[in-house]
């Protein structure tokens, strides 16, 4: 009976060491370069500020194994951009004392589970600074979100898209900060916590009653259409059905979100979804109608996903669409434009 154990033993554990062996894999970013016209900046500091380094988790769907794949940047994240931006950027610098400080909050790929296809999503997002002495100033934020065809695997995927962060830095070398506000070094580590201090959404137990026109508004609690506090009346998902209930005088196009009794309703063409709070941000859970025509653009430097009155093209064709599906997406709340942005694929919500 021992022997039998003993042998069970070893051929699990030789098991767990090839498993684990196959879970570990070594990506390299596609750095292929294009020439650019001059650099504004010699140097650059970049902070990995990412909770998770490895670049890629990817949940084996398999039925047995359930292995969780990780791949791993050669060499990491933060060298390779380095050594990427002073052999190619720093070398024809104008000012050569001229210092880069970039913080990449987001660099991974994701399987979206919430999908029958199989579709990769490449998460982007980083703030880029112009450094003098112990000043910061903000250059430009890549907030991205980057899809892969319907037929495309994830190697061709990750190599065709990997260079897009070494694209920014080549395109944002020649800018300027047109920003004057000072940041800390530790502010420009979390732009998002020091923005979320003096916004009263997230500091704030109760946003006051009423319409508000743009997101700014909704960040002062400062409702463009204030709502008696003895009104009472339903908000529904359709905007339309909700405008007809209400004793107000509100000009519909120019809507971004509806606050009643701390329920916070944003708009979405002619839709109202609701915002819900977990941890310490904002998510919604929304419908796209996928049509056959229409396809995400592949790039789209500061945000991907606009809503209320800002709202553009991108929604109009996803949400109006006479084919396709509707599927249900979660989306995230950017704290400082008010975007949302796609976060992953989730079932539809029972009623």
């Amino acid at each position: 009976m021992k022997l039998i154990f003993f042998i069970t033993a070893i051929m699990f554990c030789q098991y767990n060491i090839i498993a684990q062996n196959k879970t570990i894999k070594e990506l390299s970013i596609n750095s292929e370069i294009y020439p650019i016209l001059k650099s504004n900046y010699g140097k650059i500091e970049v902070v990995d500020n990412r909770l998770n380094k490895t670049l890629v988790i990817e949940v084996d769907s398999t039925p047995h194994s359930h292995l969780r794949i990780k791949y791993v940047l050669n060499p990491d994240l933060k060298s390779h951009v380095e050594e990427f931006y002073h052999e190619h950027i720093g070398s024809i610098a104008q000012h050569i004392n001229k210092k880069m400080f970039f913080v990449i909050h987001d660099y991974n790929i994701y399987r979206d589970l919430g999908t029958i296809s199989e579709m990769y999503k490449f998460r982007i997002k980083g703030d880029l600074f112009l450094c003098e002495r112990s000043n910061c100033y903000l250059i430009k934020t890549i907030d991205t979100m980057l899809f892969n065809e319907s037929s495309q695997q994830f190697k061709p995927f990750f190599f065709e898209k990997s260079r897009y962060i070494l694209d920014f830095l080549l395109k944002e070398a020649e800018s300027i900060p047109s920003d004057t506000l000072k940041y800390s070094k530790s502010s420009a580590l979390n732009l998002d916590s020091f923005t979320k201090t003096s916004n009263k959404l997230y500091s704030s137990n109760q946003i006051k009653s009423g319409v508000y026109y743009s997101y700014s508004k909704l960040a002062e609690s400062a409702p463009n259409v204030k709502f008696n506090r003895t009104s009472s009346f339903e908000i529904y998902k359709d905007l339309d059905k909700t405008l007809e209930n209400t004793p107000y005088d509100i000009s519909k196009d120019s809507i971004y979100a509806i606050v009643n009794n701390g329920k916070i309703m944003l708009r979405l063409n002619d839709n109202l979804f609701e915002v819900y709070k977990e941890n310490d941000d904002f998510f919604s859970n929304i419908e796209i109608r996928n049509s056959k025509n229409y396809n995400p653009p592949p790039i789209l430097f500061g945000g991907s996903f606009l809503v209320g009155a800002v709202g553009g093209l991108v929604w109009y064709l996803a949400m109006n669409a006479e084919e396709g599906s509707a599927n249900w997406y979660k989306t995230k709340l950017n704290c400082r434009t008010g975007q949302l942005q796609l976060i992953q694929g989730i079932p539809k919500p029972k009623k």
